[in-house]
């Protein structure tokens, strides 16, 4: 697909150009590209996308076609990866350029949300996004731990025989908010990494049935187990997946682990002993095509009628008026429309995932709404608080 504008062209790059944007991603955030580079044969470049002219590869980022899961409802979702500008054209709206068409492109395909992690929040929220979730790490000495492992059978597994694994996350994410319905590419960052390093996968099962897992590796020198995925659908699964954490104190002081602001896992420890650290990160979302993204999300079993008017600077095709209508949590989604409730994209971004309530919001000059508006806003997008436990 490649979309012209004025001497530029967007679109999926050729094999040459996709090896020049990992070396200008190499150069912008300091990595060794080798790996990406070698890594091309078995995963293709049909998710990148860049801006270029005759001068070559100006720009671009990576698309990883996944889905969040919003209210029980798996919505399709883009996440935006490795933005960047080449060093040399820095400051001509190249990235904003970029953005705008992953966006179009994002909603051409029927996919109504994009997500990402900004390094720069500002230009993102110029452009449509706000924060919407967090990504958390908790630390805890090892020492801490419950040690009982609840009767638990720890079950080894590794990439080639995950699918247990994935049908636990996917129960596990079902019933949140914000997490991803991982692609291949996020399962294998977690269990087969791209830097090759070695992860140690283990299932939790109780009398032969399945009920989380871990999915650690170690950090040397300096004695802390890293633990990059961890699922418990029980509370004994829980308290089996600590111990096993536990279980590596005499070779470890300190675990992290990934876990949501509420938990589960770390309100299972006493005397508030995770604590979570300083660079846990905040996610952005953006809605490029608000009737979809409100028609596919799931809702708490009520009877409501919003009408709300949409402002949206940077993609107007996305802006205007809809009734959201709810029949026992069941969701109609049409244009028009008093527009009793003005609400910014960035604004419903932040409502729609359930992070930010509707008065807040408002207080940020976001939302314009009569009182009663606001609280029935409030209650239709209530939910759990919104998280994801990958980094991209």
């Amino acid at each position: 697909m490649n979309q012209r504008g004025s001497s530029l062209q967007y679109g999926t790059p050729t094999r040459a150009q996709a090896e020049e944007l990992v070396q200008l991603a190499g150069q912008a955030f300091a990595f060794d590209t080798a790996q990406w580079l070698s890594s091309l044969d078995e995963d293709g470049w049909h998710n990148m996308r860049t801006l270029t002219d005759e001068r070559g590869v100006l720009a671009g980022l990576v698309i990883q076609d996944t889905a969040q899961w919003f209210g029980g409802r798996r919505v399709p979702s883009h996440a935006l990866t490795a933005l960047l500008t080449a060093a040399h054209v820095r400051r001509q709206k190249l990235g904003e350029a970029l953005v705008l068409r992953a966006l179009r492109e994002s909603r051409e395909a029927k996919v109504p949300l994009s997500v990402l992690f900004a390094s720069t929040p500002t230009f993102y929220r110029q452009l449509g996004y706000e924060p919407a979730g967090a990504s958390t790490w908790f630390r805890a000495p090892a020492r801490s731990l419950p040690s009982s492992t609840e009767g638990a059978q720890y079950v080894p597994f590794s990439s080639e025989d995950a699918e247990t694994a994935q049908r636990l996350y996917r129960s596990f994410a079902a019933e949140r908010a914000g997490l991803l319905d991982r692609n291949p590419h996020f399962w294998r960052t977690h269990l087969r990494p791209y830097d090759g390093s070695r992860r140690f996968a283990y299932r939790i099962d109780f009398a032969g049935q399945p009920e989380g897992y871990v999915c650690f590796q170690h950090a040397q020198p300096q004695r802390t187990l890293v633990v990059q995925d961890v699922i418990a659908t029980s509370i004994r699964a829980g308290r089996a997946a600590l111990a096993l954490m536990s279980h590596h104190q005499s070779i470890v002081d300190t675990v992290l682990f990934r876990d949501g602001p509420q938990g589960p896992l770390h309100k299972l420890l006493s005397d508030n002993q995770a604590r979570p650290e300083p660079t846990s990160e905040q996610w952005l979302l953006r809605l490029t095509d608000v009737a979809a993204a409100l028609a596919q999300r799931g809702y708490p079993p009520l009877e409501a009628r919003l009408e709300l008017d949409v402002l949206d600077a940077s993609l107007p095709e996305n802006a205007g008026r809809y009734v959201l209508e709810l029949r026992g949590g069941e969701a109609a989604v049409t244009p028009g429309g008093a527009g009793r409730i003005r609400v910014d994209v960035r604004g419903l971004a932040a409502i729609y995932s359930s992070f930010s309530h509707p008065s807040d919001v408002q207080a940020a000059g976001l939302l314009e709404a009569e009182r009663a508006d606001v609280a029935l806003l409030g209650a239709v997008f209530a939910g759990p608080a919104p998280f994801i436990m990958d980094t991209f």
